[in-house]
């Protein structure tokens, strides 16, 4: 494993090669944090990048990478992840930004509270995906086909990937991932690994797992 997350998963930490500097990780509170740990079914040597929330409430945390450059025609971003049930209030979002705009977010794939599948928001336009939420581990790719066009995969366990289309932002220079949870959630984990940027020609990528061309958590 990369032995920067040896002692967890902190901000700073800047694993793997190809990226802008390390994580920048933030929490509402000390109830709320990130480190690593056994996922049962996505780790690299035993662990994965981790989010808990000792206790219910409203509170989140956000771990976020910029790349090198923005996302080109061709170029794409990969990560794999799993969650247990958050209850009626809690959820996760993996967040594609422009930095550009302070505040502006334009797409994610994420499970909203109370609602039974996760949605694709694409410059602030949520749709159902028409995937119901799942423990299963879940493999999003998300592809720059053009301009302002995109393409996402979704991979649920080892189904067939599910193919989406959309338009919307003309530059993603960094990913955020979000972990909340309100007073009625369960304290369900939710970890993350495999996080690639895939460049034309050549790949950028981040984990624990050091290799030649890979890297892994």
């Amino acid at each position: 494993s990369d032995v920067v997350y040896s002692d967890g998963w902190q901000h700073g930490d800047n694993g793997g090669f190809g990226w802008n500097g390390g994580w920048n990780i933030v929490s509402t509170d000390g109830d709320s944090h990130t480190s690593t740990g056994p996922s049962g079914s996505i780790d690299t040597g035993g662990r994965s990048w981790m989010f808990t929330t000792a206790s219910p409430g409203y509170r989140y945390s956000s771990a976020q990478r910029a790349f090198t450059d923005p996302l080109g025609i061709g170029d794409s971003v990969s990560i794999r992840f799993v969650h247990g049930i958050f209850g009626e209030d809690g959820g996760i979002s993996v967040a594609l930004t422009d930095s550009r705009v302070i505040g502006w977010t334009p797409f994610y794939f994420q499970s909203l509270p109370g609602r039974s599948t996760y949605y694709i928001d694409a410059v602030g336009l949520p749709e159902e995906s028409g995937i119901p939420n799942t423990t299963d581990p879940i493999l999003l790719n998300y592809a720059r086909t053009g301009m302002e066009a995109y393409t996402l995969s979704v991979t649920v366990a080892q189904a067939e990937p599910l193919l989406f289309y959309g338009s919307g932002a003309d530059m993603i220079d960094r990913i955020t991932i979000y972990s909340y949870a309100g007073p009625n959630s369960q304290n369900a984990p939710a970890y993350f690994n495999e996080l690639f940027i895939s460049r034309v020609p050549e790949p950028s990528v981040v984990g624990l797992l050091a290799m030649s061309v890979a890297a892994f958590l």
